[in-house]
């Protein structure tokens, strides 16, 4: 028997799905790498820096820790210090924990780079590198979102194959 014609609209719907469906799920998985990529970056740099950066002075840091539930603690520091030749340096900064608060253990530290000031770590992110990574580690969770739908594209790809042998 000779398979059945199926109408182009029918066959362009059904590509469109697959298409959408898997650009969908390449996206969550780049997003997810891309942001994982970033934080260890940034957490590994911090602890660079802190081991051989010259101490700030001066240290001041103020701003918001937003909460989401219990897991993921997001803090927004407006950092202020004064480097060694007693120059002013003030940046804002972003960093989150998952599953722990921000050590806040006394006063705010600053160690920067004294080639490029503006270049600094702060001791709390730094004293906080655990949450932070266990941050980087629990995004992969979502890599099986964007599993699923690559999975899905692939399930509607088979179901337009067999209607097309059919």
């Amino acid at each position: 028997p000779k398979p059945l014609r199926l109408r182009r609209s029918f066959v362009a719907l059904r590509i469109t799905e697959i298409v959408a469906v898997g650009l969908l799920g390449a996206a969550v998985i780049g997003t997810v790498v891309f942001f994982q990529i970033r934080g260890a970056m940034a957490i590994r740099a911090d602890q660079d820096l802190w081991e051989r950066g010259a101490v700030g002075r001066h240290v001041q840091a103020e701003g918001f820790r937003r909460d989401s539930s219990f897991i993921l603690h997001s803090y927004r520091l407006r950092v202020s210090f004064f480097d060694a030749e007693g120059r002013p340096h003030s940046k804002s900064i972003i960093f989150e924990t998952v599953f722990s608060s921000a050590r806040r253990n006394g006063p705010p530290e600053v160690r920067y780079d004294p080639e490029d000031p503006s270049n600094f770590a702060l001791s709390w992110a730094v004293e906080s590198s655990g949450g932070r990574w266990t941050g980087v580690v629990f995004a992969s969770l979502f890599w099986g979102i964007g599993g699923l739908f690559l999975w899905a594209a692939r399930r509607l790809k088979r179901r337009l194959d067999a209607a097309r042998s059919a």
